[in-house]
């Protein structure tokens, strides 16, 4: 008998390679529990590195689809539905990018399929079901949710929700295939109702920082948040914040950690004024040290944090600037 399959999508040609790698290393857990197979479906042009990069994640098969034309989710979607027809999955689980989020929604209305979208965690419990987290409540809660009455699951994932762990698959790898290429002339536009030239946002490449300091609204406005940007920039350190420091005007909506913001996994984060709430948390506990200033010794970030230190973000951010200063 053959067995359940978990689907990880990967985009070949925009993806960060990063991303999809994080969620082959899950489905590789998660596959463990199932009694099921990992398979990447690679979407794009031929690239050995990346599968080979696949399998030391985890996945046990290489299904790839040739794509030319990625920049229409419509034909991609099409090419993986086909996909799905043919073999049908478990699991499938996609990068919550531009892409991802546009093949999920496709399939989901093709499928009549529920979809979880931008999840944190996915975890199987002890009914051997499949359980999706995400936030809910204008981001307040953590809601745990259960897909029922669908022929597969579905979800999309948002960056650095979980870590990259060597995972070589047991019997080696198994490459296929998948040469169908839908018709492009099944998906036409019907009107063209408006144009708009938009002008590009910067982009920020948060998740490959090395060491981050995070702006919390204890620090406040004034020298103190001028002193942390001026270290920050000496130590070559991207600056980040919380919800709160969002509302409080600190930092920009861009640099928001946590759950109605990014997921980071820096090899150091360091926060100043953070309290800890779980909403901020969520979205950097997969940082690799976690060091934390608060001058609250009774602050929830101290029960994460690798070093803690009670006392003022200024006095510590000063003793920083002399220290690099010196060297």
């Amino acid at each position: 008998m053959n067995k359940k399959e978990v689907w990880v999508i990967c985009d070949l040609e925009r993806q960060d390679g990063r991303h999809y790698l994080q969620l082959v290393c899950k489905a590789h857990m998660l596959a463990k529990s199932l009694n099921a197979v990992v398979s990447a479906i690679c979407l794009g042009r031929h690239n050995e590195v990346a599968f080979e990069s696949l399998k030391t994640a985890g996945a046990a098969r290489i299904i790839h689809c040739e794509c030319e034309d990625l920049g229409n989710a419509v034909v991609a979607a099409d090419i993986v539905g086909q996909l799905i027809e043919s073999r049908p999955p478990f699991l499938v689980i996609m990068p919550a990018t531009w892409l991802g989020k546009n093949i999920a929604a496709c399939l989901s209305a093709r499928f009549n399929v529920g979809l979880t979208a931008d999840c944190v965690n996915i975890e199987v419990d002890e009914h051997n079901e499949v359980v999706f987290s995400r936030t809910a409540l204008n981001d307040s809660v953590i809601a745990r949710i259960k897909c029922q009455n669908s022929q597969f699951l579905m979800c999309t994932v948002k960056p650095d929700s979980f870590d990259v762990v060597p995972n070589s698959a047991e019997n080696g790898i198994l490459l296929e295939r998948f040469s169908h290429r839908p018709d492009k002339s099944a998906v036409s536009i019907m009107e063209i109702i408006e144009k708009r030239a938009l002008s590009r946002p910067v982009q920020l490449n948060l998740h490959a920082a090395k060491l981050v300091f995070s702006v919390g609204r204890g620090i406040g406005k004034g020298k103190t948040l001028d002193l942390l940007h001026k270290v920050a920039q000496k130590f070559r350190a991207e600056v980040v914040g919380t919800r709160a420091a969002v509302e409080s005007g600190l930092i920009e909506k861009s640099r928001q950690v946590g759950q109605s913001g990014i997921n980071i996994s820096p090899n150091i984060y360091v926060s100043f004024g953070v309290s800890g709430a779980s909403q901020h948390v969520v979205g950097m506990r997969n940082s690799r040290m976690i060091v934390a200033v608060n001058s609250d010794d009774s602050a929830p970030i101290f029960n994460y944090a690798d070093y803690a230190f009670v006392g003022d973000a200024f006095e510590v951010l000063k003793g920083l600037d002399d220290l690099i200063e010196n060297v």
